[in-house]
């Protein structure tokens, strides 16, 4: 196989920055960036359909599966900058607070 490649990561205020209803229309972008696509009726409280990047010793790309996946770090995992409101369902976020 060849060389890694490079995964650009883009944030939802770079969606909501320009072209924004085009890039609502990439696959997943709706369900990660419900409030700045106008699709809070929809994905409100589910969890993100896209992966994202879990920052620290190991700056991997991660899923809300990854998240559920081991009840015991459910709450540690939530508690990651970022997750909960990325992983509404799983992290019953949605009732917490969180509003579009």
């Amino acid at each position: 196989t060849g060389p890694a490649r490079k995964v650009k990561t883009r944030s939802c205020n770079w969606v909501g920055n320009n072209n924004t209803a085009k890039r609502c229309d990439f696959d997943g972008v709706k369900s990660h960036c419900p409030n700045t696509c106008d699709a809070c009726a929809t994905f409100q409280c589910a969890d993100s359909e896209m992966a994202f990047v879990k920052w620290g010793k190991n700056d991997k790309r991660k899923t809300c599966i990854w998240v559920g996946r081991k009840p015991p770090k459910l709450a540690r995992r939530c508690d990651i900058d970022g997750v909960a409101s990325t992983c509404r369902d799983s992290c019953s976020y949605a009732g917490n607070g969180f509003s579009c």
